[in-house]
């Protein structure tokens, strides 16, 4: 494909994209008649995910609070690249008229320039191997509610992102911990599951359970490594820093396979291991290509989605900040920019993955 033939889907793509932007920062409940006990990120999500319909993509709405909209048809393993954002709170802007836009756009609005992204990839005819997928949500920003629901349902991805306050990619910070898995009846007992049916037990455990007395997002863990030793079988995981770890060896103790004994001891801090993931060079690429400016990834402390869900990555921008006398013209550059940003990335990715 000719990089000319991209600028002009590109082009041709900007309006519409800020039309829609432009409503969705208008949007109230009264707006589009919908009852006085929904609110406006109720809207708003169901606003995207008919924009969604209307573009041709395939969406499903899966709880009150979450829906999604995918592009490419389901892999057989399961896997598909993931683009997860909350709608969050709408910004207020005085004497606002459809003609401009205000003074900044919020997450929201980053999820719109990534639903355009990829609009214009399948204007382009440009197909993966798996399917992309963008997940709304009406988290309000610090919380998981609906994100964790979605995660009940449905798996983590291959590779995602989530938009964030900056255009470097971010890492969460990981710690490490060891599971020692041993029968309560026998030696022999113990090794009676195979290591894919031990990883099965415990991604299932992990996903799907309800009742912790905490609200203790356990999303983020990562079984890096299952062995067996003489009378007992070890899994080694990694988890978000943001997962107190007393409250995540309970968990296991207590809920993890019935007939078990688990014990947990926490290891040395790390970094992930996907910083270097060759999923990553596209966006880092993308924003170098449309900028002129390269910036390498980084460690990030902060609680985001990506720090809850394995393989995903902050990837900007959560706020587009803007002064107060910003001209109108200015913002729309910037949402055009960010578009091709985010387009260019999922391209160089359409090139790289496969289904596992």
């Amino acid at each position: 494909m000719e990089i000319i033939e991209l600028e002009a889907t590109l082009d041709s793509l900007t309006s519409e994209l800020v039309k829609t932007v432009e409503i969705i920062q208008t949007i109230k409940s009264e707006n589009l008649s919908v009852s006085s006990k929904e609110s406006a990120s109720q809207a708003t999500l169901a606003y995207i995910l008919d924009k969604a319909a209307e573009l041709g993509f395939k969406i499903k709405n899966m709880t009150q609070g979450v829906g999604y909209i995918q592009y490419g048809e389901g892999a057989e393993s399961g896997d598909y690249i993931g683009i997860f954002g909350n709608v969050g709170t709408n910004a207020e802007t005085e004497n606002h008229v459809t003609s401009s836009l205000p003074s900044f756009t919020d997450n929201t609005s980053a999820m719109i320039t990534n639903l355009f992204a990829l609009y214009a990839l399948k204007q382009l005819k440009i197909t993966f191997d798996v399917p992309v997928r963008i997940v709304v949500t009406m988290d309000k920003d610090g919380e998981f509610e609906h994100i964790k629901d979605y995660l009940r349902l449905e798996v983590v991805p291959l590779f995602g992102w989530t938009p964030t306050s900056t255009w470097s990619v971010t890492y969460p910070t990981y710690q490490q911990a060891k599971i020692r898995i041993q029968s309560k009846y026998s030696k022999e007992f113990t090794n009676y599951l195979d290591n894919e049916s031990i990883r099965e037990i415990l991604e299932l455990n992990m996903r799907n359970h309800k009742n912790l007395e905490k609200n203790m997002p356990i999303y983020g863990i990562n079984i890096t490594k299952i062995y067996e030793a003489k009378d007992h079988m070890n899994v080694e995981i990694s988890y978000p820093e943001t997962i107190n770890s007393s409250d995540l060896k309970s968990f296991i103790e207590t809920n993890l396979l019935e007939n078990q004994v688990d014990t947990f001891r926490p290891m040395p801090q790390h970094v992930v291991a996907s910083m270097h993931s060759h999923y990553i060079e596209p966006l880092t690429q993308s924003y170098a290509q449309v900028t002129g400016e390269r910036i390498e990834p980084r460690k990030a402390d902060m609680l985001t989605y990506a720090s809850l869900i394995q393989n995903t990555v902050g990837f900007g921008p959560r706020l587009i900040q803007c002064s107060e006398h910003i001209d109108t013209k200015d913002t729309r550059k910037l949402l055009r920019r960010n578009m091709e940003i985010y387009t260019r990335s999922l391209l160089m990715l359409s090139g790289i993955v496969e289904s596992t």
